[in-house]
């Protein structure tokens, strides 16, 4: 149907014909199309020219023209397809995403795992040296065995008796040194029932056993309770105190709490 322009539009009712209100003359509804009818003809050629679908925002009230930032769909494109394929898109660009999270993951657990075998390699081999050290122990002081470990007849108490250790005789104040690395877990002075000046260091567990040392009858000793000692550190010094006839080192060792021969581990 075509219509003037400048004139108000026809509207048809339910039967096709006029409305009875419309029918009679409106002059201020004339006024009001014909100052809109310029925009709404322009608005028209812009939406007929921008093609075959537009979402058009709203408008201000005193404008109808149509904004340049208006989302359209070119000729011969199909809106669902076209949605479709960003969809799609958003998936993939997702997915490769969680990739990239699930790769830097394992390269962080990697990473992690590479530096704990490094550490364990690391605690063997300081390990494997410690065993290998603990295997060798160093002479003590200057001098030879006088006396070895078992029984004889004890030169004081003129009895036979179980000697607990082997006698190096030396010269009086020659330095003793720590047979094993090890902690410094008792210390005696005095008489020390029969001991005299003595020290007993644990070297922890060497081939399965609890080993420790004990120097006795020294003229004094220069460690103290709960030191780290390495070997070969200075202990004190040979003396004569406690039951003794004359100026020796009598060292004891322990396997696990029980008295054994030291010169199983000790060699000269």
């Amino acid at each position: 149907m075509s219509r003037r322009v400048g004139a108000p539009p026809r509207y048809a009712y339910q039967d096709e014909t006029v409305h009875p209100v419309l029918a009679r003359p409106q002059p201020r509804l004339g006024r009001v199309w014909t100052a809109l009818s310029p925009a709404l003809v322009g608005a028209t050629a812009a939406v007929t020219l921008l093609g075959s679908v537009a979402i058009v925002p709203s408008f201000a009230a005193n404008s109808l023209a149509i904004p340049v930032n208006a989302t359209t769909v070119a000729d011969g494109t199909d809106p669902e397809a076209t949605i479709a394929n960003l969809a799609g898109q958003r998936r993939q660009a997702l997915v490769d995403a969680d990739r990239a999270i699930e790769t830097q993951r394992e390269a962080a657990l990697l990473t992690a795992h590479h530096k704990g075998l490094l550490t364990q390699t690391s605690l063997i081999r300081a390990e494997n040296t410690r065993l290998r050290n603990l295997s060798t122990f160093l002479w003590p002081t200057e001098g030879d065995v006088s006396s070895g470990f078992g029984y004889r007849i004890h030169p004081i108490l003129k009895i036979r008796k179980l000697h607990n250790g082997a006698d190096i005789g030396g010269a009086c104040n020659n330095p003793i040194y720590a047979a094993q690395s090890g902690i410094v877990v008792k210390t005696g002075t005095g008489y020390s029932g029969g001991s005299g000046n003595n020290v007993r260091i644990d070297h922890g567990t060497i081939e399965g056993r609890n080993i420790q040392t004990a120097y006795l009858h020294m003229t004094r000793f220069v460690v103290k309770v709960g030191q780290r000692v390495d070997k070969g550190d200075l202990v004190g010094y040979v003396g004569s105190t406690g039951l003794s006839t004359a100026c020796h080192l009598h060292l004891s060792l322990y396997k696990d709490g029980v008295g054994s021969d030291p010169l199983e581990y000790v060699k000269k």
